[in-house]
C-alpha cells in the first residue's frame, strides 16, 4: 500500500490536481495496488477521486492539525505522541478505510507527503502531520517521502522552534521544498541536508498539454476568494465585466475552493454571462484554455497553469504569504504583471515558463522515479 498525505480535501484546486496527479502518476507507472489518501476527509473531494476503485480515504493523520495555541514544536511533538500513543487507532483507521480485517504497519511501502503550501509558518499546527510521519518511520521503518512543500514564510521564533524543525526534516528519507523563498528559510537555520533539495511544485509531474482542454474561443479567466475583490463595487465590477466581454467570448470564474462561492455568485448575478468551473471541470475534464486567452488570479494554482499554457494575465497578492507564493512563479518565467486596478488591467506577456516546461517536467519526473523505486 502507498499512504499519501495530502493538502487536499476542501475541496481546493491546487491541492486536488496535485493529489490527482500523483495517483495518476502510480497507476500509470504500474502499480495496481491500494492507494490510501489521508487528508481533510470531505464528500466532495472523495468524488473527485473516486472513480479509480482501489483508491481509499482517512482523515487520521490530518485530524492532528487542530488547534493554534502552540509554537512549531509544540505541533510536531503532538503529532509524535498521537501516534505514540494511538498506534493501533492508527492501523484500525487504514482497516477501516481498506474494508480489511487486518493489517500490518510493514504493509506499507511507504509515506508520501504530497506537496502544496498547507504546511507552513502561517500555521504552526500543520507541522502536527510532519511529527506523526516521522513517528511513524521511527516505530516502524517505513520510508518517509515530502515532495513539493511550500512552507514558506517560516520564521520559528525559539531554540525549540528551531531544533524541532531541523529533526523533523532530517528524519525524512527525502524532503523536497518548491519555492526559494522556503528552502533559503530552511537552509539558513538548518546548514546543508543531502536528503533536501530545492525542486519544484508537484503541479510540474505532467505536462500542461497533458492537463489543458485547448479551445479555439478567447477567455477571460477569474480566480480568486470573496475577499479579493471587496476593493470593488458593484458598478466596478459590473463595468469590468461588461467591457471584458467585449474583448473575451467567454469570461470563466474557477470555482477553487468554497471560500470563492461567495464572489462567483456575485459577479454571477451582476453579469449573467459568465461561466463558472468547478473542480471537477478543472481536475478531471481539463483546463479551458486557449491561445488567446487572459487571467486575473488571487490564486496561486490558477496562476500556475496558466503561466505554464503561456496564457498572460495579472495577479492579486494582498498578504505576504500570497506575494511569495506568486514571486515564486514569476522566478519560474510567468510573464503576469501586478493588478493595479480594473480599469488598467491587460493581457501581460507571454512569459517563458511555457518554454522551459518540458525541461521542468523531465526535473520533476526524475524524483517521483527515484521513490517509484521504494515500491515493494
Amino acid at each position: 500500500m502507498i499512504y499519501l498525505v495530502s493538502g487536499a480535501g476542501g475541496p481546493n484546486f491546487g491541492d486536488d490536481l496535485i493529489l490527482a496527479l500523483w495517483i495518476r502518476y502510480y497507476r500509470e507507472r504500474g502499480y495496481t495496488g491500494p492507494i490510501l489518501v489521508d487528508f481533510l476527509n470531505n464528500a466532495s473531494s472523495i468524488k473527485l477521486h473516486s472513480e479509480d476503485k482501489n483508491v481509499y480515504f482517512s482523515g487520521f493523520l490530518k485530524s492532528m492539525t487542530k488547534g493554534r495555541e502552540g509554537d512549531f514544536s509544540h505541533y510536531i511533538n503532538v503529532g509524535k505522541s498521537k501516534i505514540s500513543e494511538n498506534l493501533d487507532g492508527f492501523s484500525e483507521s487504514i482497516k477501516q478505510a481498506l474494508g480489511v480485517p487486518r493489517f500490518s504497519l510493514d504493509q506499507i511501502n511507504f509515506i508520501h507527503v504530497l506537496g502544496g503550501g498547507y504546511i507552513n509558518g502561517v500555521w504552526e499546527n500543520s507541522f502536527s502531520l510532519l511529527g506523526a510521519v516521522s513517528q511513524l518511520k521511527k516505530i516502524s521503518g517505513v520510508k518517509i517521502f515530502a515532495t513539493g512543500l511550500g512552507l514558506s514564510p517560516l520564521k520559528p521564533s525559539s531554540d525549540s522552534d528551531f531544533a524541532s524543525i531541523n529533526k523533523i526534516v532530517r528524519s525524512f528519507d527525502f524532503f523536497e521544498i518548491r519555492d526559494i523563498d522556503s528552502y533559503n528559510q530552511i537552509s539558513g537555520f538548518m546548514g546543508f541536508s543531502e536528503n533536501v533539495i530545492y525542486g519544484l511544485d508537484d503541479n510540474f509531474l505532467y505536462p500542461i498539454k497533458s492537463l489543458v482542454r485547448r479551445k479555439r474561443s478567447k477567455s477571460l479567466h477569474i480566480s480568486g476568494f470573496s475577499k479579493t475583490f471587496q476593493f470593488a463595487s458593484d458598478g466596478e465590477i459590473i463595468s469590468f465585466l461588461k467591457n471584458s466581454s467585449k474583448e473575451y467570448d467567454r469570461i470563466l470564474f474557477w470555482l477553487c475552493n468554497k471560500s470563492d462561492v461567495e464572489i462567483a455568485n456575485k459577479m454571477q448575478s451582476l453579469f449573467p454571462g459568465l461561466k463558472k468551473l468547478t473542480n471537477n471541470m478543472l481536475v478531471n475534464v481539463g483546463i479551458p484554455f486557449g491561445p488567446e486567452d487572459a487571467m486575473l488570479t488571487a490564486r496561486f494554482h490558477p496562476h500556475f497553469m496558466a503561466a505554464r499554457a503561456g496564457v498572460g494575465g495579472q495577479y492579486i497578492a494582498n498578504s505576504q504569504f500570497y506575494k511569495s507564493k506568486h514571486m515564486s512563479i514569476l522566478d519560474l518565467g510567468s510573464g503576469f504583471e501586478k493588478f493595479n486596478s480594473f480599469d488598467s488591467f491587460s493581457k501581460s506577456r507571454r512569459g517563458h515558463l511555457v518554454d522551459r516546461d518540458a525541461a521542468l517536467v523531465r526535473r520533476k519526473r526524475l524524483i517521483a522515479d527515484h521513490i517509484f523505486t521504494h515500491i515493494k
